[in-house]
């Protein structure tokens, strides 16, 4: 039996997502994380502005907070799928949560080097003021969301 199905992606793509989120929720309760403005991000984008000197200057766009978190899922699904067909293709079975978390934390690669310098925070994010604010929050939630994709493997992907 394949391993990857739409479904399977989609909701081992879910399981990751929030295990992501529960992370960024609790550093935003504790005052050490931030929600980054990927639904800005996203809508200046379809306007033709890809770059920003920094994306918190840019005026606020309609709908952006309500485009973020479908955004997000999607993303989170469509990151499933590449790691469901990456197991398939190296015949790596179900793989295992340790792989998972080392897709987690490879997949950062995609808002340090692609989002964050494009937002206006630097490569990888370090233009923020912060020191190393963004990498650590981007680390530790693709960490996360890595580990949730183990999860949703063992929940919902037939061995």
């Amino acid at each position: 039996m394949a391993l990857l199905t739409i479904l399977n992606a989609i909701l081992v793509g879910v399981v990751a997502t929030v295990a992501m989120d529960l992370v960024a929720a609790a550093g935003v309760a504790l005052h050490v994380f931030r929600i980054p403005l990927y639904g800005r991000w996203f809508l200046y984008g379809l306007k033709g502005t890809f770059r920003h000197a920094d994306i918190d200057r840019a005026p606020p766009l309609k709908g952006e907070n309500a485009l973020m978190l479908p955004l997000h899922y999607l993303a989170g699904a469509l990151l499933a799928a590449v790691y469901l067909v990456l197991l398939d293709a190296f015949s790596a079975g179900a793989g295992s949560v340790l792989l998972a978390a080392a897709f987690g934390l490879a997949s950062s690669v995609i808002p340090l080097f692609l989002m964050l310098p494009s937002m206006g925070y630097g490569l990888p994010g370090l233009r923020h003021g912060r020191d190393t604010f963004w990498l650590r929050q981007i680390l530790l939630m693709h960490l996360a969301y890595g580990v949730g994709i183990g999860l949703g493997v063992l929940l919902f992907v037939p061995s």
